[in-house]
């Protein structure tokens, strides 16, 4: 670590290093430097790939809470924000369950301005979830609001494909 160390004094923006350096810290099961070596990495090379890592690396350590929370500051701290709403929504699928990720939805959709250029996006989110857990009715309904309101784009014709799977499955 001590050679990594000196290596990075002369390279601070060699990422390399950094990996080098994230290796030993799990090596030696530095736990608590694993954390801050990932969230060093992520001010310096802020990408999608470093930010999953921590995810990741946070749910082998049992420590969804901490998880969840990094997400919801991506939401608050992003240039992307639907792209970080989009992966909040999916880790709660996925982790938290129908029921909370519906009511995260719901805030989402409450607190959108109306003129949010992402605001269909979040509504097949819904009608999506809605789908799955059963009402398919209603998230068909909504799909088809959705298409007839949205001006025409790429989420739109999305929107338009996933619908159609949806009244094929019915």
């Amino acid at each position: 670590l001590t050679e990594l160390d000196a290596a990075l004094e002369g390279e601070p923006g060699e990422r390399l290093l950094y990996e080098l350096q994230l290796v030993v810290l799990e090596q030696l099961g530095r736990t608590d430097a694993i954390e801050t070596q990932l969230r060093d990495m992520i001010d310096l090379f802020p990408d999608d790939d470093l930010q999953q890592i921590l995810v990741r690396w946070y749910l082998s350590q049992q420590r969804t809470d901490d998880a969840e929370a990094y997400l919801r500051h991506r939401v608050t701290n992003s240039n992307r924000e639907a792209d970080a709403r989009l992966t909040l929504i999916n880790f709660l699928i996925q982790l938290r369950g129908p029921e909370q990720t519906l009511a995260e939805i719901d805030s989402i959709l409450a607190s959108a301005p109306a003129d949010d250029v992402n605001l269909s996006l979040y509504r097949a989110a819904r009608a999506s979830l809605i789908f799955d857990m059963g009402d398919r009715e209603a998230a068909i309904v909504e799909m088809q609001d959705i298409v007839e309101t949205a001006e025409p784009s790429d989420q739109t014709r999305q929107v338009k494909l996933t619908m159609a799977k949806m009244q094929e499955i019915g």
